[in-house]
């Protein structure tokens, strides 16, 4: 057996604000916030920044053992949180593995091993590593896109200027075809399965959610437009190595989500 493997390294949040914008009417923050000083002046301070001009806030601080309400403002409002929801369940996750909890992909060897030849299967269990798909630079972090720029999740939302994100998205599967050329395979008869029964995969708006994703479970494809409306374009698979010829009816260039 041979893995990849992925440290947890999130930040402790020890507090969940939500914002709205304001329907086009500036919003005036409330500043009614119940807490320590220093915690409720130094949000307040990101409240009133020119970018949150059309924005309402609220949040509500908890005692993580006793539930006592630590500190708040707007606690009985309603938001929707959008994204905001995602700190609840990073923190749960920080909380139940900890820190230093190291995510693994193992690839197991299923047949027989003869020299450098496996008469058998390679199998790549899917073990919820949702940074094995991304693109991890030189520094060890995960490249993300972000404004002006488009991440290229974002590409179907209709907003102009999504780009692919630098790095190689399908670097964690290098890693492990070198762990396992390393172990001494380098033929295979057979397939290479990968596993994804650890949870039935998720779907949503924005992709799915699965045990294991390259690239975010995405394909990037750059859309070239010819000379003219109806003339033919070159559409390109950015990184699944795929070319295709389409015809346009508007000219217009971008990179497109594809489930």
């Amino acid at each position: 057996m041979t893995g990849h493997r992925t440290w947890l390294l999130v930040p402790l949040l020890l507090a969940v604000a939500a914002c709205t914008a304001g329907g086009g009417v500036q919003a005036v923050a409330d500043v009614s916030a119940d807490g320590p000083p220093g915690l409720t002046t130094a949000l307040l301070a990101i409240e009133q920044a020119p970018r949150y001009q059309q924005s309402d806030w609220g949040y509500v601080v908890l005692d993580r053992t006793t539930g006592q309400v630590l500190a708040s403002q707007g606690p009985v409002r309603m938001f929707d949180a959008g994204s905001t929801m995602k700190t609840f369940a990073v923190a749960s996750a920080l909380d139940a593995y900890g820190g230093d909890y190291v995510f693994r992909t193992p690839v197991y060897r299923v047949g027989v091993q003869a020299g450098d030849t496996l008469n058998g299967n390679l199998v790549l269990v899917g073990s919820g590593d949702l940074s094995f798909g991304l693109r991890k630079q030189p520094d060890g972090s995960l490249s993300y896109e972000n404004l002006p720029a488009l991440d290229h999740s974002y590409a179907t939302t209709g907003f102009p200027g999504a780009v692919e994100p630098q790095g190689d998205p399908l670097s964690a599967l290098d890693e492990l075809a070198a762990s396992v050329k390393a172990a001494g395979v380098t033929h295979v008869n057979g397939d290479v399965v990968v596993d994804d029964r650890l949870f039935t995969p998720h779907t949503f708006p924005d992709g799915l959610v699965s045990p294991v994703w390259v690239n975010e479970n995405l394909i990037d494809i750059e859309v070239t437009p010819g000379a003219a409306a109806g003339g033919p374009t070159t559409v390109t698979g950015t990184n699944a190595g795929t070319g295709v010829d389409r015809r346009a009816s508007r000219s217009r260039s971008a990179i497109v989500r594809r489930q």
